[in-house]
């Protein structure tokens, strides 16, 4: 016997306890989507990984408190932006201590450097990139998830109007800087 093997008994153990939904499949459900969305809120791969990684610990822990399945997907995504958001206010502090800004405005300038490529999907994301959070998230919710506008409203606890309007300046700007980039 390992000395992995009495964690992972416990782990197993732990899941099958009162677990209304086996995480595995929680996982397999949306593990992809939420991963998505992590990217869309932190734009760094490895930082997403760990944000999904968080909220589906985070899942198990409360998941005798975890909706019913009309709920669920809702509230998969809200633990995961309460998560990112966690981690990101977090990580400022940390970049703000770590890097001096001389540092930081040498990085925006080379960055600034490089050419443009034709439109193309490259175009496409610096443009997402460049969308205050609150639009692109809103964008992503309602374009890759397919998500109502009284359920985003609902996620992130405003109004389905205020999601539209945000929705609407999102697709307005990005008009403006794909026109911009095709020239």
């Amino acid at each position: 016997m390992s000395i992995c093997e009495p964690v992972t008994l416990r782990i197993c153990a732990m899941e099958t306890e009162t677990t209304p939904y086996d995480l595995g499949d929680l996982y397999d459900r949306f593990g992809a989507d939420l991963h998505a969305y992590a990217l869309v809120l932190v734009r760094d791969s490895s930082r997403a990984q760990d944000i999904v990684q968080e909220c589906f610990v985070g899942l198990m822990r409360s998941r005798d408190r975890l909706p019913d399945r009309e709920g669920l997907a809702g509230y998969v995504f809200r633990a995961l932006r309460n998560e990112a958001y966690r981690q990101n206010s977090r990580w400022v502090r940390w970049w703000r201590d770590q890097h001096r800004a001389g540092e930081f405005r040498l990085l925006q300038r080379k960055a600034q450097e490089i050419e443009e490529e034709p439109l193309g999907l490259d175009d496409l994301n610096r443009a997402l990139e460049e969308l205050p959070t609150d639009q692109r998230e809103v964008v992503f919710l309602k374009v890759w998830n397919r998500m109502t506008f009284p359920a985003i409203g609902e996620l992130l606890e405003i109004s389905p109007n205020t999601a539209a309007s945000r929705y609407r300046y999102a697709l307005l700007k990005l008009r403006r800087k794909l026109d911009h980039v095709r020239g």
